[in-house]
Parts: C-alpha cells; sequence; structure tokens
C-alpha cells in the first residue's frame, strides 16, 4: 500500500515548478521513516537520477540530501536480510548506483555551483563511511545495531560496497585536486577538509591515498584550511595508518615531510594541532615533532 501511494507521489516529480519537485522528495524522505522495503527505495532512486538532471541548483542539492538516506538504507536493508536471493535487489543497487556515479562525475564538473559541490562532498562523505567498514552502522528503521554484509546473494554484497566505496573515495580525490588547481581557499574548501577530518576520524586506512593530496595544500593561506589539515594528519598520525610493518618507503617519506612541513608553521591556530600531533608520535615511541623537524 504504502509503495503505491509513494509512487503515485513521486510521479510529480515531472512538475515544472522547482518547489513542488523539492517538495516530492520531502515526501518521500518522510516516507522512509515509515516504511522501508527494496521497492521503496527503487523508486526513490529513479527519482533522483530523473531529477538529478534538472537544471535548478536547489533541486540539484534536495536530490542529494535524499540519496545519502536511500544509499545509506539500501546498505543497512542488505545487511538486515543477510544472505538470501535477492530478487529485484539488483535492479535497486544498480539504480542507486547509477545516482551516485552521477553525483561523483558532477561534484567535480568546474561548470557544476559551489552549492552541488558543497552537497556532493557531504555525499561523498556519508557513502564512503557508510560503505567501507566492516559492518553497516546502524540506520533506523532497518537496521538497530551495525552488521556486516553478506558475502553474496543479497542486494549490496560485501564486495559490491567495497567497490562502491573506492568510487567514491577516488571522487573526493578528484574533488580536492580540482580545489588545488582552481585555488579555491573559500567555503568550499574549508568544507572539503572537514569532510576529510570526518572520514579520517571514522576510516584511518585511507590516510594513505588522501594525505599526498593534502601535501599539496600545505602552503594555502586561508588559516582555517591549514587548521583543518593539520586535523586531518593528526587522525592519520593517531591511527597509525601511515606507518605499518611491510608499508612502502614512499609512504614513510611522505609522512615525515608532512609533519616537516606542519611542524615549521608558525600559525597560530596550528599550534594546538602540532603538539597533538606530537604527543601522538610518543604515544606511538616514535621520535616528537620537533625531533623530526630538525633532521
Amino acid at each position: 500500500m504504502i509503495d503505491t501511494f509513494v509512487g503515485k507521489v513521486l510521479e510529480l516529480q515531472i512538475d515544472k515548478s522547482p518547489a513542488v519537485r523539492k517538495a516530492v522528495l520531502d515526501f518521500y524522505d518522510a516516507s522512509l521513516s515509515v516504511a522501508v522495503t527494496a521497492d521503496t527505495l527503487l523508486l526513490g532512486a529513479e527519482c533522483v537520477v530523473f531529477l538529478l538532471r534538472d537544471d535548478n541548483v536547489g533541486t540539484l542539492k534536495r536530490c542529494v540530501r535524499s540519496l545519502i538516506s536511500i544509499y545509506q538504507l539500501t546498505l543497512a536493508l542488505s545487511a538486515s536480510m543477510g544472505q538470501q536471493e535477492s530478487g529485484e535487489g539488483g535492479t535497486l543497487w544498480n539504480q542507486v548506483e547509477e545516482a551516485v556515479k552521477m553525483v561523483e562525475s558532477m561534484v567535480v564538473d568546474e561548470n557544476s555551483s559551489t552549492g552541488f559541490k558543497l552537497s556532493g562532498a557531504k555525499f561523498l562523505e556519508q557513502a564512503l563511511i557508510a560503505a567501507s567498514g566492516d559492518k553497516i552502522p546502524a540506520f533506523s528503521p532497518v537496521l538497530d545495531t551495525p552488521t556486516p554484509l553478506p558475502l553474496k546473494g543479497s542486494i549490496v554484497s560485501k564486495q559490491d560496497a567495497l567497490k562502491s566505496s573506492n568510487g567514491v573515495l577516488a571522487s573526493l580525490i578528484k574533488l580536492l585536486k580540482y580545489l588545488k588547481k582552481s585555488g579555491s581557499s573559500g567555503p568550499l574548501s574549508v568544507n572539503c577538509f572537514r569532510v576529510v577530518s570526518t572520514i579520517l576520524k571514522a576510516r584511518p586506512q585511507f590516510a594513505g591515498r588522501v594525505l599526498p593530496v593534502l601535501l599539496s595544500f600545505t602552503k594555502e593561506e586561508a588559516f582555517q584550511v591549514r587548521t583543518l589539515i593539520f586535523e586531518c594528519v593528526f587522525y592519520a598520525i593517531k591511527f597509525n595508518a601511515l606507518v605499518q610493518k611491510g608499508g612502502e618507503g614512499k609512504s614513510i617519506e611522505t609522512f615525515e615531510e608532512c609533519l616537516r612541513t606542519f611542524g615549521e608553521s608558525d600559525i597560530s591556530l596550528a599550534t594546538p594541532w602540532q603538539k597533538k600531533i606530537s604527543d601522538a608520535l610518543t604515544a606511538m615511541g616514535l621520535d616528537p615533532l620537533q625531533k623530526i623537524v630538525k633532521r
């Protein structure tokens, strides 16, 4: 019954008024708090794919908000179902991934608005955290406790989620490179580094891929951005993400280069992070920051 009703409301996505199109997504998101099925998620994913071709920035940003919920709940539904015949589940995940790829492409498009890029960066953050852990986080009303995805035989398998998270991470790195190339130092840069900081705090295993890109921003003039870079590096060090047995020498060199650059900074806002980084190094039995800087 709810699937049929939601489907009827989503037909209004073709309305000429941006206000109506956004209201359709408002209604859809509200419906997800009542009943979540593969059918309702598929309807929502199809609607998002359609509306991501809209030329209204407000509608595009609203699409991204809905896609975050659809992505998270599709993973949660897969984890809650466990291993079984997926039925139409493959169609659902394919549609969700189509929407994800559209956002990934648009967020690094130089013609996309800053407003959309801000929303897109938040999606990349939430999607990466949701799909890359050992377990899918609890997402109400589908999943009450963190649960691992089945290896196969569900809407989304563990391998599917890993492939998706790798694509999201690659898009985030492309976005950071775009910021560097364009010389952006405003709200978009600040937001993107907050996204990276949040990701590294939750998923420190990605530090090795993100840190080399962060290094290119060490001469950034915006104080807030540089402070956020310090924060990202602190999480990378704290979780020992780059200092591992058998790690490549190149990673260690990059790690020390980053420490040296940040340790030499005289920006007052960076001082607390310099101390945190130094304390983290000492706790790991490594040389403190001051000694690394003098090498």
